[in-house]
């Protein structure tokens, strides 16, 4: 935590409080001043000492901090001092800090309470409730930032209480199911889920297959070898999965997909797909 050096300060590094901390300068007759300004015994500033903008006339500044304070900047705007800055503003006497510490009043409970009720009061229009109106009007909410933390987590306890309520009423339901769950069987409704989720699985296999479980064309049940030669047995190596010469880089059952054309090395020759210019399919 950095705190300010100056004698009879207490500020210290808060976010949000518009308070700046600058350390000591380099030099060494500027330091000295900044030393003899703290007004402390034996007083060697470190590089961890600091000073706080308190102690600095709007002069001393780079941007005006009223200025600042104005359009909103205040708090988020990084104070910068201009060069040569000596802090001018005078620090009280030890006289006038213990006067100072002595006159602060001691807020009694009665106080804060009556405070608290005149504030709430505020919020009416027509004071306390009567009679003829058993419910006043109401001013729209003042909330102060504690006050909107607090409601925020109020709201999300209750929030929460709500869930686990609703939690422990499914729990019951499922204790206690009634007549319409009597019949209910968990492992056999995983079972139908899933052979549902497998004929799907299947159907949908089958919607964008090309070629059958045997490595027929569909369309026209030929056994067409992927060389797209009409006349061709088979001129590839046994496909490993079903055995057939005629499947090319990859197995027809259950393929997806067709050759459009095959390039033949060295004879400037281009074997396209029968049915390519009559299906507007391919």
């Amino acid at each position: 935590m950095v705190y300010c050096a100056a004698f009879g300060c207490n500020n210290k590094a808060e976010k949000g409080s518009g308070i700046s901390f600058f350390t000591f300068p380099k030099d060494v007759n500027l330091r000295k001043q900044w030393a003899h300004y703290c007004r402390r015994k034996e007083f060697i500033p470190t590089s961890g000492h600091r000073l706080c903008s308190m102690h600095f006339s709007s002069n001393c500044f780079m941007q005006d901090p009223q200025f600042l304070a104005q359009i909103g900047l205040q708090e988020t705007f990084k104070k910068r001092l201009k060069p040569n800055s000596v802090p001018d503003i005078p620090l009280l006497t030890e006289d006038e800090l213990s006067s100072d510490v002595l006159n602060r009043a001691k807020v009694r409970g009665a106080y804060s309470k009556r405070q608290k009720a005149e504030v709430c009061s505020r919020h009416f229009v027509d004071g306390r409730p009567t009679r003829d109106n058993p419910y006043p009007t109401v001013f729209e909410p003042l909330l102060s930032r504690d006050m909107l933390t607090t409601i925020e987590r109020e709201q999300s306890t209750e929030t929460t209480e709500t869930q686990d309520e609703s939690k422990h009423l499914r729990m019951l339901q499922f204790k206690n199911p009634g007549k319409f769950m009597e019949d209910f069987d968990p492992e056999r409704s995983a079972r139908e889920m899933r052979k549902m989720n497998r004929r799907i699985y299947r159907e949908n296999i089958k919607k964008n297959q090309v070629y059958d479980e045997n490595g027929i064309f569909l369309e026209n049940s030929q056994d067409l070898c992927d060389c797209l030669d009409l006349n061709c047995h088979g001129c590839h190596f046994p496909c490993p999965k079903c055995g057939s010469q005629k499947c090319g880089a990859e197995c027809r059952c259950g393929r997806k997909w067709i050759y459009e054309h095959v390039e033949v090395e060295g004879a400037n020759l281009i074997l396209k797909w029968p049915q390519a210019e009559n299906s507007s399919k391919w």
